[in-house]
């Protein structure tokens, strides 16, 4: 359920640091800064494939690695 922050400032300010206060797991974090730094969305896979068609730009990483080659 969303939280309503205020049309008041003092209180919208309260509110919206009290949404900063819980403890967020570390796992959680490592994925929240993997992200950051890769520049990749972070989310389910609907959510990044809205991400990408928004944008332009890929919203996951790529396979790491050579492409396997061509045999005929």
């Amino acid at each position: 359920m969303p939280v309503k922050l205020s049309f008041q400032q003092e209180t919208r300010a309260k509110r919206y640091q009290a949404l900063f206060k819980c403890h967020i797991p570390e796992e959680e974090l490592g994925r929240i800064r993997s992200a950051t730094h890769s520049d990749m969305a972070l989310g389910n896979d609907r959510f990044k494939e809205e991400i990408e068609k928004l944008t332009g730009r890929r919203a996951t990483p790529r396979k790491r690695g050579r492409k396997p080659s061509q045999m005929d």
